[in-house]
């Protein structure tokens, strides 16, 4: 054939031959297997978007009344832990505002000497008599007596942390914690407790304040006792409650 005729044939193929460009988003962009309907009924096929998600969920339980890992148990059993917390405590105040301890509970005030020495950047100190004055967390409650103005000293028990904590102030304040003890122990009274913490902003050698020495408690040497002499021993007191806290 000659190449005139050739040109010619050439330019009815290209004429004839249907053309297809791919712009961005069609069947390989967002219009397409990723973008456009194909993809979700596809999704909807593995139920995705479909029913059959729903109805595995609540064949499994997620999303059904019954709670398929237990959680509605634990919930009932944690919460009926503090209701056994409510119903009975080592310490109740009756309507007269007179302390009440459960039998078994050293009824003593308290006296701490030897953290004075240690908490030489404290004005006010801890060392004192701590009298039995109220009640926090169902258990004693001390306020320490004769302090300086301004100074105030509580020592009580915290249900959070299950310690004997010892703050700033005429009243219980988990914020300003100048010392604690017993650090998850439960001890039913101050009395028994073995290890006890200062505030590292407290003691010279440990940090300043306004650092991260205030966030940190070191131990410390602290002798707790009865402040009329008397000894009790832990076999020897039975509080109501046994365990709270952590």
């Amino acid at each position: 054939m000659r190449p005139a005729c050739l040109a010619v044939l050439a330019i009815l193929v290209v004429a004839v031959v249907p053309t297809h460009s791919y712009e961005y988003g069609d069947d390989y962009g967002y219009d397409g297997l990723y973008g456009g309907d194909s993809y979700y009924d596809y999704l909807d096929d593995y139920g995705y978007y479909g029913d059959d998600a729903d109805l595995y969920y609540e064949e499994y339980g997620y999303y059904a009344d019954d709670d398929f890992f237990g959680y509605d148990e634990y919930d009932d059993e944690y919460y009926d832990d503090f209701d056994e917390f409510d119903a009975v405590q080592d310490c109740t105040v009756d309507k007269a505002g007179k302390v009440k301890l459960a039998n078994g509970t050293a009824p003593c005030d308290i006296k701490i000497e030897g953290v004075d020495k240690q908490a030489d950047l404290l004005p006010g100190g801890i060392d004192g008599v701590y009298k039995l004055y109220s009640c926090q967390d169902g258990r004693p409650a001390y306020l320490r007596q004769k302090s300086p103005k301004g100074e105030d000293r509580v020592l009580y028990y915290s249900r959070s942390f299950g310690d004997w904590d010892i703050s700033k102030g005429p009243k219980p304040n988990e914020a300003d914690i100048l010392m604690y003890g017993g650090d998850v122990e439960h001890q039913p009274v101050p009395l028994f407790v073995k290890n006890w913490h200062l505030g590292g902003d407290l003691k010279s050698g440990t940090g300043k304040a306004g650092t991260a020495a205030e966030d940190i408690y070191v131990p410390i040497a602290a002798t707790v006792k009865c402040a009329d002499g008397k000894v009790y021993k832990p076999p020897a007191v039975k509080p109501a409650v046994q365990k709270q806290g952590p």
